[in-house]
């Protein structure tokens, strides 16, 4: 069986274009233009900053962005009632010349089931799906439950599992 995804009718390529909205929150930091179509990231915790800083200065980064008001939701099933999942992050990254992939990114801490279950039916459910539509690009999925000094290196070589030489 194949799943094929649900797409929003009112956003159907997933563009940052029409994104446009007011935050109360302090915790922002500016972002790269050449990296990022939004000015700045809005984040909750300080790992996602730091993510967003170190990915910045990674030259396989095309683009990125922080899933704040974009309305990219998962939805899952947890312990019998359906939910959406909220990924922290959106990058696309350069894959040697060839198509390049989107990566969910989830930044977690501490994780619990229900962390479980959304990273479990993105890996299992949703980047299959989307992949099999074939209109939107190679999708992956990743999650980071460490300090963020090391996410480059992740990134490096989850696209070179995926593309080996």
């Amino acid at each position: 069986m194949t799943l094929l995804p649900v797409f929003n009718a009112y956003n159907s390529e997933g563009s940052t274009r029409h994104v446009d909205f007011t935050t109360s929150k302090q915790t922002i930091l500016q972002t790269r233009p050449d990296k990022c179509h939004l000015n700045y990231v809005v984040y909750d915790r300080d790992w996602e900053a730091g993510f967003a800083e170190r990915i910045e200065g990674m030259n396989e980064v095309v683009s990125y962005v922080k899933n704040h008001s974009l309305n990219f939701e998962v939805p899952y099933d947890f312990k019998g009632s359906t939910r959406k999942y909220r990924p922290d992050y959106i990058v696309r990254v350069a894959n040697d010349g060839g198509e390049p992939i989107n990566l969910v990114v989830e930044v977690k801490g501490a994780r619990d089931d229900s962390d479980a279950a959304k990273a479990d039916t993105t890996r299992k459910a949703w980047v299959p799906a989307v992949n099999a539509s074939r209109g939107f690009g190679r999708w992956d999925f990743m999650e980071f439950t460490d300090a963020p000094y090391d996410v480059d290196k992740a990134i490096r070589a989850r696209i070179k599992s995926l593309f080996p030489v």
